[in-house]
């Protein structure tokens, strides 16, 4: 779309409609779905943009809602001045990989979850910028929980997020839930189970939430587990009840190559 909404909001605005006529402004609004250039913008659900791109369709830079007649008018034009001087936008990954530095949360978390759209592909070459925003405890859900969910799409090629997880999961003042996560994404991340081994057997030992998350690893590891077998048959015993029983069941059947 382009900036004729903008510059019909702003009508005494000369300087305003001089810019707009450059560049393009893209309104997406994802509030009702994911619609089919979520993706090629690097756009999550429910979620309201504005996305400012040169005559090259590279982005400039983005922001979120509301209505651009309000509050929101500024910060375009200083955008687009912005954009003029640099004469250029970024392709979309360097666009996402600038925003996870963004100073508000929100964005990096966006930043995060669009990189994770992109696909495998697009995950593994952002691996190094991810991985120090498993420290980012900002927002809600955090950062780096929103960060664990998507490097689970590089695999092995997310080996490097290892110790960071580790250390999200030993953490005395994370949740259990972001420990959980971090175990089930290093089940992904090192399917050898060469590093994490140590950890699913101090996992087992504690409470549901984290017995599901080993459990989730193991599944992931499949054979790979088959040294901590027998903690999960004592977590079993030992939690019979709630969802930890059926999550285990399926690590072994993974273990023991069942379907």
């Amino acid at each position: 779309m382009e900036c004729q909404r903008l510059v019909k909001a702003l009508p005494n605005n000369g300087e305003f409609q001089n810019l707009a006529s450059e560049f393009v402004v893209v309104e997406v609004d994802t509030t009702n779905g994911s619609g089919k250039f979520n993706k090629r913008l690097g756009v999550n659900r429910n979620q309201t943009y504005f996305i400012v791109l040169d005559s090259n369709g590279n982005e400039i830079e983005r922001m979120f809602g509301p209505d651009p007649r309000k509050s929101r008018s500024p910060q375009l034009l200083s955008m687009m001045e912005r954009a003029k001087k640099a004469k250029k936008g970024k392709p979309l990954f360097e666009a996402l990989i600038a925003l996870l530095r963004h100073d508000q949360p929100t964005y990096r978390t966006d930043a995060v979850q669009a990189i994770g759209q992109q696909g495998t592909k697009t995950v593994t070459k952002a691996v190094q910028d991810l991985v120090p925003l498993l420290r980012d405890r900002a927002g809600s859900p955090t950062v780096s929980w929103q960060t664990m969910i998507v490097l689970r799409n590089a695999g092995a090629d997310g080996r490097d997020a290892i110790p960071e997880l580790l250390k999200v999961f030993r953490d005395p003042t994370r949740q259990d839930h972001e420990k959980q996560t971090a175990l089930a994404t290093l089940g992904r991340v090192d399917p050898n189970g060469e590093f994490i081994l140590p950890a699913l057997r101090e996992a087992l030992k504690g409470n549901q939430t984290l017995v599901m998350g080993a459990a989730m690893a193991a599944k992931e590891l499949g054979k790979a587990a088959k040294p901590i077998e027998p903690d999960l048959e004592a977590a079993a015993r030992r939690i019979p009840k709630g969802y930890a029983p059926g999550y285990i069941k399926r690590a072994l059947e993974a273990i023991r190559g069942k379907k």
